[in-house]
């Protein structure tokens, strides 16, 4: 499989995930309910939001960004209370990305810093 087919593939696969951890989230019941009503492995879901959060890693620090802290909760965040998944900081700017923000915002912050 050529480098471009697979960058394809991961991309397709990560949007994916997004989607789900996305719906997890917003639901409103805890994670392992949610993922037991819709017949998602814990295992499978968890390992997803890992692989997330490093792309997310890795491309604000190939951007030359300084991460400051990274938390982790297994509990899904209420929307009036997210759990903040990835602090930026550049400079004297500071940004706070919560998990259940959308790809699309997480890609034009990133993008928007570089």
């Amino acid at each position: 499989m050529s480098n471009e087919i697979k960058k394809i593939n991961d991309e397709v696969r990560m949007k994916q995930w997004m989607a789900i951890i996305n719906e997890c989230r917003s639901s409103g019941i805890p994670a392992k309910e949610w993922l037991k009503l819709n017949n998602i492995n814990q295992a499978s879901y968890y390992r997803w939001l890992k692989r997330i959060r490093e792309t997310i890693i890795e491309s604000s620090e190939s951007h030359s960004n300084e991460i400051v802290e990274i938390r982790s909760n297994s509990l899904p965040a209420p929307s009036i209370n997210p759990v903040i998944a990835v602090v930026v900081s550049k400079g004297d700017s500071r940004i706070e990305i919560s998990s259940d923000c959308p790809e699309w915002m997480i890609k034009t912050i990133l993008g928007n810093l570089c």
